[in-house]
């Protein structure tokens, strides 16, 4: 999900300084526009100011808590109760933005006028979908890397302390070096595997945004290897399951990334053993045959599962679709390719029929669809359980 958002009056520089004393501030504003909106999670670097803005009470956990990985750009793990608190603490502050923008909040310059408090204003969407995961649910962000976020993808690493499970998360598009990534279309060689593997081939694109030098001089594979690593060295981890996860672009890093990890673990002796599971939303395809062929070979032997989540109507991931077999990509996995107002198709291939459409790529869609009363026993199953029935 992404994370809910406020606006740059609050602070230029959002990957150092968020003054949230601002915002307490009764200091009308006439103008009544709503401002431009940016992310808020990395503004959370600062627990003093949270705790602040969210009027005490935080998570004793979370305040004094060490940072779990270093080198990171967060000073401490953000627990979800804390984004609620703040959230919650400060509701006439923001306000719902349309739902193609689902998961972000937008500032409300009412909300500054004198005699205005939170009791004025309704539930933000942001606060009813965080408690649909759980407010007692033990989930912490370790990692928000957004430094240069128009210049380079953008990932987090979450930890579920009650599932046992560690996420690596990656955005979709949003910026002009994504769309960059998208349109490199060639297909590139996995060096990271070695010449054994020098037949299996990824999108350029994408391989190159996750293992080449980024704008800050970091490989963002290493770093996300390096945050594993301080992860698994951690005893109270060691015995956690990888996941990897995204929508759009994200999906696509998510998938080549846990794919490289199943293959890495083979070899790595201080790392996470077992399966890595990849679930993505509305994921072009990554690789080429030779890519599925290996990745099939890795599903039987129980070291990767991969759940793809589509709708029939998005037009991205039916790009290989489209281009028949002219096209060198395939998709991988498990494909969900869920309707609006119908049961969803399972299993392996494509189910793709009829028109598409960019405007049902938005996330939401993909909501609405797997939401359907008739999907409820599929999404009951386990991921080993929906390879059994389905793969």
């Amino acid at each position: 999900m992404i994370g809910p958002c406020c606006t740059k009056e609050f602070g230029t520089d959002k990957t150092a300084k968020f003054d949230l004393g601002d915002i307490n501030k009764e200091n009308p504003n006439e103008d009544g526009r709503v401002k431009e909106i940016v992310p808020i999670i990395p503004m959370m670097k600062e627990p003093d100011s949270v705790i602040q803005a969210s009027g005490g009470g935080m998570n004793e956990k979370w305040e004094n808590s060490p940072s779990i990985v270093a080198p990171t750009f967060l000073e401490n793990p953000v627990h979800l109760s804390t984004i609620l608190n703040f959230l919650g603490n400060n509701r006439r502050y923001f306000q719902d933005v349309p739902w193609n923008k689902r998961g972000f909040v937008a500032f409300n310059a009412v909300g500054r006028r004198r005699g205005v408090s939170n009791d004025d204003f309704d539930k933000l969407r942001i606060e009813e979908d965080l408690e649909y995961i759980g407010i007692d649910s033990d989930y912490e962000i370790v990692e928000f890397d957004d430094e240069f976020e128009k210049d380079e993808l953008l990932f987090s690493v979450t930890v579920d302390n009650k599932l046992k499970r560690i996420t690596v998360i990656f955005r979709g598009s949003e910026n002009a070096a994504d769309w960059k990534a998208n349109f490199d279309i060639r297909l590139s060689q996995i060096e990271i595997l070695g010449e054994e593997h020098e037949d299996i081939q990824a999108h350029r694109g994408y391989y190159q945004y996750l293992f080449g030098q980024s704008t800050s001089g970091r490989v963002k594979f290493q770093q996300i290897m390096d945050i594993l690593k301080k992860l698994h060295s951690n005893p109270q981890y060691s015995d956690y399951s990888l996941f990897t996860t995204g929508w759009s672009l994200g999906g696509a890093l998510a998938n080549l990334c846990g794919f490289v990890l199943s293959l890495l673990m083979e070899t790595e002796t201080s790392f996470f053993k077992g399966p890595v599971t990849m679930i993505t939303f509305g994921s072009p395809p990554v690789g080429n045959r030779a890519y599925e062929r290996k990745f099939q070979e890795m599903e039987k032997e129980g070291k990767l599962f991969y759940i793809r989540v589509s709708t029939n109507e998005d037009l991205v991931p039916r790009a290989v679709d489209f281009a028949g077999r002219l096209s060198p990509f395939v998709h991988n996995g498990i494909n969900m390719n869920v309707h609006q107002e119908s049961k969803m198709d399972i299993g392996r291939g494509d189910f793709f029929e009829g028109k598409a459409s960019v405007e049902f790529h938005y996330l939401f869609r993909y909501l609405i669809g797997l939401q359907h009363e008739d999907n409820r026993a599929i999404l009951a199953m386990s991921v080993e359980d929906i390879y059994k029935n389905y793969g």
